[in-house]
């Protein structure tokens, strides 16, 4: 068992050198894209082709290369070349290239495991729904090409099949959770990085990565205020920070868990009721360097849905962490030493995140002129800005719309 838990650790390790070195590896190639239009389509092919052996090699890597991308990619337009006027994206590439190696092997061994799936089913009525709308769409003559922009992201939902095949192996799950963890990881410490370098005099630096980023739509960096240097540093791919700090709080809540029962089985009595024996070696969930690890991601990824400066996910954080730990003490009443331990220790990591997003924007080196007020102010404010005000008048507009066809809907490409 021992040896078992030493091998996956260095599996692990391995695994996440090689994600770091792909993610690198992706972000080098974009921005030399942008600088240098020219090689675009090289680089493009060059990833294509990097994919394509990987994937035919194993089908997990292209899984693993899916998720990583889907991950860090926001928009997935990190590398995209232009055919006869249509955009294809890497996501796109990334897509194609899985499905179609998946497809080659099922046709092989004429099976495809996820027709045996309880998913399958949902799967199924899923499709329904949306080969409806895209019937509907064509027969209320709505534009095709709004009708598959409104139908291509659910073409996504096609990965189930070579997904289902990699991830039916506990190992693999292990794995692709490995790289998942990963790029959740450097989501974090890119938008801590990036919140610094929009935070201080760094301008020759700060136009290069805005010009970059806005042209890949990988971040949106906005001002916060036209008077100091401050920019709220936005991504689509901090939604997996919002998930990634539920799952770490799971892993921290049973490594508190582990620990305790641990620590009340750690001897044994013998017949004369004195304790003996050395203490239990305790699962590696409920290890100190597990822990530290777990609290350390948690800090990192919390500070960067905070330098995010987006309150949706500061009011889904807050109201989903509310009713988790309610949850926790109406179920866990025997473990409430247990629960009182996790919720402390959260507040503790809570608190050293906003700190970690003070101190990267009041850092003295370079000069900044940013105040931690900003996040007080933000964090209060939900009323008197656009953003907020278009989101409220959509409401109405949307209703309506429903109520004209409630049951039947109105089609895909409906504008």
């Amino acid at each position: 068992m021992e040896m078992t838990n030493v091998k996956i650790q260095m599996s692990n390790i391995m695994l996440f050198k090689y994600s770091v070195v792909f993610i690198a590896l992706a972000e080098v190639l974009s921005f030399l894209s942008f600088q240098y239009p020219q090689t675009s389509a090289w680089f493009f092919g060059v990833a294509s082709v990097i994919a394509i052996a990987l994937t035919i090699r194993r089908l997990e890597y292209g899984v693993m290369l899916v998720f990583g991308e889907l991950v860090i990619g926001s928009f997935g337009r990190m590398l995209e070349i232009s055919i006869g006027g249509f955009d294809i994206s890497i996501r796109m590439a990334l897509w194609l290239v899985v499905l179609v190696v998946w497809f080659s092997r099922a046709i092989q061994k004429r099976r495809v495991s996820f027709y045996h799936s309880n998913l399958f089913k949902p799967y199924v009525a899923l499709a329904v729904i949306l080969g409806w709308g895209i019937v509907w769409g064509i027969i209320r003559g709505n534009p095709l090409g709004l009708i598959f922009l409104d139908v291509n992201n659910y073409l996504y939902f096609a990965l189930i099949f070579p997904v289902y095949d990699v991830l039916s192996s506990s190992d693999a799950l292990r794995r692709v959770g490995a790289v998942i963890a990963t790029a959740i990881g450097y989501v974090a410490v890119k938008t801590i990085a990036l919140f610094y370098i929009f935070s201080h005099e760094l301008f020759r630096l700060q136009d290069a990565l805005y010009a970059w980023s806005r042209a890949s739509h990988l971040v949106e960096i906005t001002n916060m205020d036209p008077a100091i240097i401050l920019s709220r540093i936005f991504m689509q791919s901090q939604i997996w920070l919002v998930f990634g700090v539920f799952m770490l709080l799971g892993v921290l809540f049973m490594s508190l868990r582990a620990s305790a029962s641990a620590a009340k089985q750690s001897y044994q009595r013998d017949d004369d009721g004195h304790l003996k024996g050395e203490p239990k070696r305790d699962h590696k969930i409920a290890s100190a360097s597990g822990l530290a690890m777990t609290t350390g991601l948690l800090i990192l990824s919390l500070a960067a849905i905070i330098a995010s400066f987006s309150r949706s996910f500061w009011l889904s954080l807050a109201i989903t962490f509310i009713v988790l730990v309610a949850v926790l003490l109406a179920v866990m009443r025997e473990k409430l030493k247990t629960v009182g331990r996790f919720i402390a220790i959260a507040t503790g990591i809570g608190v050293l995140s906003v700190g970690l997003v003070i101190i990267s924007m009041q850092f003295p080196i370079p000069q900044s002129t940013a105040s931690p007020d900003l996040i007080k102010n933000r964090a209060g404010k939900f009323t008197g800005e656009a953003a907020v005000s278009s989101r409220y008048a959509q409401i109405k507009p949307l209703l309506e719309s429903i109520k004209n066809h409630p049951v039947l809907g109105s089609g895909f490409g409906t504008s």
